[in-house]
């Protein structure tokens, strides 16, 4: 199957063999896509501005093998509801920016790094799942959450005490008001 029949398709099933293969397909006109098999020589895959402007694009599941979101990995995705990827590790700069129709993230438990901007111009955002892999302050990056005007809710998966040992608050990541529920109670920024 050509990249070019793939970019036609509404319900996507592909397999890739190459890395390469998934940056150089227009995917543009794709709508619900789940990958079953993404390897490189049996290496992790890196997603690099791969969906970048997808606005049609709104489910995606990916495999295993994908561990990185990396720089603009899904950004301008304005259609984006639902993303599965049980293995991510790292969120990279601007990977979600101006994915407005996210109104709820949970992030895979592996996480352990969110850059830059990451979520910026989701505009219907309101909540985010963070897992037990987040917590030191150099794992976040700076605005993660900037221009997310219904953003308001953090459910961490340690307790207040781990929240605060993060010390974010200098990095204005996380807006003022929003609540942080750990597992021992909540917590106010």
């Amino acid at each position: 199957m050509s990249g070019e029949e793939i970019s036609k398709l509404n319900n996507a099933l592909l397999t890739i063999d190459e890395e390469e293969i998934l940056i150089n397909l227009d995917m543009s006109e794709v709508t619900d896509l789940s990958i079953i098999s993404a390897s490189q020589n049996g290496n992790t895959i890196k997603l690099n501005g791969t969906f970048y402007n997808c606005k049609a694009l709104y489910s995606i599941t990916l495999p295993d093998s994908v561990i990185y979101l990396n720089l603009y990995a899904f950004k301008g995705c304005s259609s984006l509801t639902n993303l599965s990827a049980k293995n991510v590790t790292y969120i990279g700069q601007s990977a979600f920016e101006d994915c407005i129709s996210l109104t709820n993230f949970e992030l895979p438990s592996k996480t352990s790094q969110i850059r830059n901007q990451a979520f910026k111009g989701c505009l219907n955002l309101e909540s985010i799942s963070i897992g037990k892999k987040m917590k030191s302050n150099d794992q976040f990056g700076y605005e993660i959450f900037d221009n997310c005007p219904k953003f308001k809710t953090i459910n961490y998966a340690l307790t207040i005490q781990d929240w605060k040992n993060i010390n974010i608050e200098n990095k204005s990541s996380i807006p003022k008001g929003t609540i942080i529920k750990c597992t021992d109670g909540e917590y106010k920024m």
